[in-house]
């Protein structure tokens, strides 16, 4: 049936282009004498009929060549029109040759052969144009929601080309866009009714039920600004394709999605800058812990686009490891790994692993993280954060490895929970043996949230919204820093790269979101009501929470770096008393209680660092 409607249509296009071949040139030469009554037209047909002969002949050769039927009329463009004028003027070519050779032309007002060349473009190109017409309005009569567009640049355009030949449920109001100078005027028809703070305004006066976000460049911030502004959860908000995407050409409507929390809270993409990774990992085995985790693996994965790398990857969870290599496989075939399993606090452990693959680099990242669980769990906390670490600095920097890099946390500023306690303990132990071990370049990469991660909290308002609510927050006022995995693991990669011996490098994380707001429009991307369909509830905030993170002490001088995004804080000299502390707290710490672990802790810091005012309560 769909070939059938096919071959209609097609032989439809001929015969209107058959048409216009035979009765442009007699209608020319009535334009030509000016003399429409039937008699002068009958004589004149019969005067030249090889003329028309010919003209017909030599136009549908002429066009044939050019596929000018093949063309789709609905979606009729300038292309269309080029190939018209290509076949019009060959055509005209060859029927002035034939003619010539055939009567000299006797008798034929040579202004006939001008007039039939224009007739033809006009009436061939504009049957086509007006055909889409026809179809565009006969679309734009059809019912569906009205709908308005976020952007009026290079992006908006693409999509307002795509939406005028494809056929859709929805129906395009107008635009909005910050630039005073486009305000007012038309994009392809449709007009820029206002800037994007008059997003609610215009959703009552036109009853707005989509909104298309047509900026890839339009920050998070900007994104929840909108939603904001919306508060409807009854308007679908949909946004297009990545930036890239719209550059190699790939937008359509098909790719418009909902949008979601990375919207809300991810970034412009990082750019992986593979001039200055390639030199530094390239033929480089590489040993990373906590290989199975969020960052970990993203970490491996970043990792195995470098060339001839040689991963190691090592972690104590064994269904960690089987997921890695799982995706490995699927994604980087060629990439050559070793999957270990084990404990960073097994020093007999990691030195076999060093003596077996000599790793070069190595970065660190296993630890315990969940604030709450380490609050009731001290111990197992300072075994791995810090005797951990201190574990595999020790091996590490043995075998004379050439760069070990430490995956900190915000929490580590200025600590009010064990596991930023432990995590800054971590990093003080970076930077001793940085002092010590010269052969050694040993970085910290210190950096908040990131989205989506095991125990992160978005994964989790995700589930209380399927399951109906309520959705928990343990302060209305609380806030934190957030970064996508990809971009956290990315910006740790070239941050490691630039990062010299003892440097804590720090991620700009932009600014901070408001948990309580997160909340809501994650209920609102929903198709949701906060508080009405979905409560939330305050359940008070958690031993060791903050009400808000940072990313370095007062006291920390904070440099730019040639890498966009990243910052490096001061050293901070180390004294050699932290040997000591640590040794005795080692010796005792399976008699400790919970409440004298933490004491031991406040005690380290606060010998060592400065600006201490927050200790764990």
């Amino acid at each position: 049936m769909i070939e059938k409607i096919k071959n209609h249509k097609l032989f439809v296009a001929n015969v209107f282009d058959l048409i216009i071949c035979a009765c442009s040139v007699p209608l020319a030469l009535l334009i030509r004498f000016n003399d429409f009554n039937i008699q002068t037209s009958l004589l004149i047909f019969s005067q030249f009929k090889l003329l028309f002969i010919a003209s017909a002949f030599f136009k549908i050769l002429s066009f044939s060549i050019f596929k000018v039927s093949r063309g789709l009329w609905k979606f009729a463009s300038i292309p269309d029109l080029r190939a018209i004028v290509k076949g019009a003027v060959l055509a005209e070519i060859l029927i002035v040759c034939f003619m010539f050779f055939s009567n000299r032309m006797d008798n034929i007002p040579r202004s006939v052969f001008l007039i039939d060349l224009m007739l033809t473009v006009y009436l061939m190109g504009g049957g086509r144009l007006a055909y889409r017409f026809f179809k565009r309005e006969k679309r734009h009569n059809k019912i569906g929601k009205s709908t308005l567009v976020v952007g009026a640049g290079s992006a908006a355009e693409k999509l307002l080309r795509e939406y005028e030949n494809t056929d859709y449920d929805f129906h395009i109001i107008g635009l909005l866009d910050d630039s005073v100078g486009k305000i007012g005027r038309t994009l392809l028809g449709h007009k820029v009714l206002g800037n994007l703070d008059q997003i609610g305004e215009q959703i009552k006066a036109h009853h707005i039920e989509k909104i298309i976000i047509a900026i890839p460049s339009l920050s998070s911030i900007q994104i929840r600004k909108i939603v904001k502004d919306v508060n409807n959860p009854k308007i679908e908000l949909v946004t297009i394709p990545s930036f890239k995407d719209i550059v190699s050409g790939k937008i359509s409507l098909s790719q418009l999605r909902p949008l979601d929390v990375n919207d809300l809270l991810g970034r412009e993409p990082v750019r992986l800058n593979l001039d200055l990774l390639n030199p530094t990992l390239k033929k480089k085995t590489v040993l990373v812990t906590g290989a199975g985790g969020s960052i970990g693996s993203e970490l491996v994965f970043q990792l195995a686009n470098i060339d001839q790398i040689t991963l190691v990857l090592f972690d104590s969870s064994e269904f960690f490891l089987y997921e890695l290599e799982r995706k490995l496989k699927s994604h980087f075939p060629l990439v050559k790994y070793v999957l270990e399993i084990g404990d960073v606090r097994d020093k007999i452990r990691l030195e076999k692993l060093f003596q077996d693959y000599r790793p070069q680099i190595c970065y660190h990242a296993a630890a315990y993280k969940h604030v709450p669980l380490m609050e009731s769990n001290p111990h197992e906390s300072v075994k791995v954060n810090i005797f951990g670490t201190k574990c595999l600095l020790q091996v590490a920097t043995d075998h004379k490895i050439e760069k070990f890099v430490l995956i900190s946390t915000d929490k580590a500023v200025r600590p009010t929970s064990v596991m930023g306690a432990t995590k800054k303990v971590a990093e003080m132990l970076c930077q001793k043996f940085a002092e010590k071990c010269l052969e050694s370049t040993i970085v910290i990469v210190r950096f908040g949230n990131v989205l989506a991660s095991n125990g992160s909290v978005v994964p989790l308002f995700l589930d209380q919204i399927k399951a109906g609510g309520p959705v928990t927050i343990t302060h209305k006022e609380m806030t934190r820093y957030f970064m996508s995995i990809p971009e956290a693991s990315q910006l740790v990669l070239q941050a490691s790269t630039i990062g010299k011996n003892g440097n804590i490098m720090v991620l700009d994380m932009g600014e901070p979101v408001k948990i309580l707001d997160l909340a809501k429009q994650l209920i609102q991307l929903n198709g949701l009501v906060p508080d009405v369909d979905i409560q939330i509830k305050e359940t008070g905030m958690r031993p060791g929470e903050k009400l808000y993170e940072e990313l370095f002490y007062d006291t920390e001088k904070i440099i730019e770096t040639s890498q966009e995004k990243i910052f490096v804080s001061s050293k901070h000299k180390i004294s050699d008393q932290i040997w000591e502390d640590l040794i005795l707290f080692e010796t005792v710490l399976s008699s400790l209680k919970n409440e004298e672990v933490r004491q031991r802790l406040c005690q380290i810091i606060s010998n060592e660092a400065e600006d201490i005012h927050e200790y764990l309560q």
